[in-house]
């Protein structure tokens, strides 16, 4: 892979003279971006993931019509919101000035109006995204995470030795999803019938903007989104916000 200078993504996008650095912590390389222009966000991809970029971007326009609150993509010299250079893409938005959320001591106020938006974007018509967007599939997600914890067995033997108690843990937990057929079986639970629909995939503090002074809350990083049970994420995001991870309740 050839190395690109970052101006000249930036430079499709028409931003010039920047003082760029990196964000770290984030699936995909992104960058903060300060030019005269104003601050904006560039956000790289591998060209291996151009289709799931292309729903990401007509989900996020889609949603935002809606009155979610997005960072939309801002459109390059081409009229498109993609530049691809060598096998890379690049995306680029304003950037949000906020402050972290740190789980578990998000603000009460803040609570709220992340739990009015989610409702929101549970409500949002099905049309908006059903010709597009995948439904999760719980049987595969059961092999793979089975298949994750076999190679991390594998891979880190001597460490599990010294961890008695988080390999047989790990072990557990292994056999609990093993034994379970599909994991469309244990949300058939009461809690987990209600209606599938649009789910954000990472509802967490880490995706969260609040923009400074205004206060305004914004969703970013929707490339985990799909269509699943509504409680599946409403479960996963309060385990996020109470600073907890989704699997902990696997390891009681």
């Amino acid at each position: 892979m050839t190395l690109i200078p970052l101006q000249i993504p930036l430079r499709s996008f028409d931003i010039e003279k920047s003082h760029i650095t990196e964000i770290p912590g984030r699936a995909h390389q992104t960058w903060k971006v300060e030019s005269a222009k104003g601050v904006f966000v560039l956000k790289q991809y591998k060209t291996i993931e151009r289709e799931s970029l292309q729903k990401t971007i007509t989900l996020m326009k889609r949603l935002y019509d809606q009155g979610i609150p997005i960072p939309v993509f801002l459109q390059n010299t081409l009229g498109i919101p993609v530049t691809e250079l060598e096998d890379r893409l690049y995306v680029a938005s304003p950037y949000v000035d906020h402050s972290p959320l740190i789980a578990p001591d998000v603000p009460p106020l803040i609570l709220k109006q992340a739990a009015t938006m989610l409702g929101s974007l549970h409500r949002v018509n099905q049309a908006i995204y059903q010709d597009f967007l995948k439904q999760i599939d719980f049987a595969t997600t059961t092999k793979a995470v089975v298949d994750l914890i076999a190679r991390f067995k594998k891979t880190h033997v001597a460490l599990l030795d010294k961890h008695g108690e988080a390999s047989g843990r790990l072990h557990r937990l292994a056999e609990i999803i093993d034994a379970t057929e599909s994991l469309r079986k244990l949300y058939s639970a009461p809690q987990f019938t209600t209606p599938w629909g649009c789910v954000h995939g990472d509802y967490t503090p880490d995706n969260l903007l609040v923009e400074q002074p205004s206060g305004k809350l914004f969703v970013i990083d929707w490339d985990n989104a799909k269509i699943a049970p509504r409680a599946f994420e409403i479960h996963k995001a309060i385990g996020a916000f109470c600073g907890l991870a989704p699997l902990n309740a696997y390891l009681v």
